[in-house]
Formats: structure tokens, C-alpha cells, sequence
């Protein structure tokens, strides 16, 4: 009867697979988060200093001064942190980039 139903077919596919996409997501999770530790180190920038740069840059924004807000990301890709604005939302993250040079 057992193998009529395939119960271990089924239970595979139905614990197996998202234990295995649940442990992707952490170690990508993971990885990001030491990118990003090693883009602070390398620009010598604290967590709390991009924080802070992307909430006064929200608050440009909303204030309609998007020269200052884009002065804001500007500075920041210079040294390396790069801002993404998700679309339809107020948030703001960041991510390593290759530094531009200011002009």
C-alpha cells in the first residue's frame, strides 16, 4: 500500500525541496552580508554612517531636493556603496560597487 501512494516521493518533494531553497537563501543571505563588511572596511565607513546618509537622503527626496538626495548617492558611489530605491516603496538599500571618481 505504501508504495501505491509514493510517500516518500511525496514527502521528499514536499520538505526536501524548500529545506534546500531555504538553505540557498541563507548562505546568498550570508555572503551579501560579508560583501558588504568587507565594502565598510575597504571605505572605512561604518554601518551607522550609510544609515544615516540613506535616511537624510530619503528625507531629500521627499522634500523634493533631488540635487542634494542625488549629491547623496553620488558620494557614496565614490567611495564604493552603491543605493537601490525599491520601486513603489520608501526604502532604500545598498550594496558594494566598484568606487567612481568624483568629478
Amino acid at each position: 500500500m505504501s508504495n501505491d501512494l509514493q510517500t516518500t516521493v511525496v514527502l521528499t518533494s514536499v520538505i526536501l525541496e524548500p529545506l534546500k531553497f531555504i538553505n540557498k537563501t541563507l548562505k546568498n543571505f550570508n555572503v551579501v552580508k560579508e560583501l558588504k563588511e568587507k565594502a565598510l572596511e575597504r571605505t572605512g565607513l561604518k554601518e551607522e554612517y550609510v544609515s544615516e546618509m540613506i535616511r537624510e537622503r530619503a528625507h531629500m527626496r521627499k522634500e523634493r531636493d533631488l540635487t542634494k538626495a542625488d549629491e547623496i548617492r553620488r558620494i557614496l558611489e565614490a567611495k564604493g556603496i552603491a543605493l537601490a530605491d525599491a520601486i513603489g516603496e520608501d526604502t532604500t538599500c545598498w550594496r558594494p560597487c566598484v568606487p567612481t571618481l568624483q568629478t
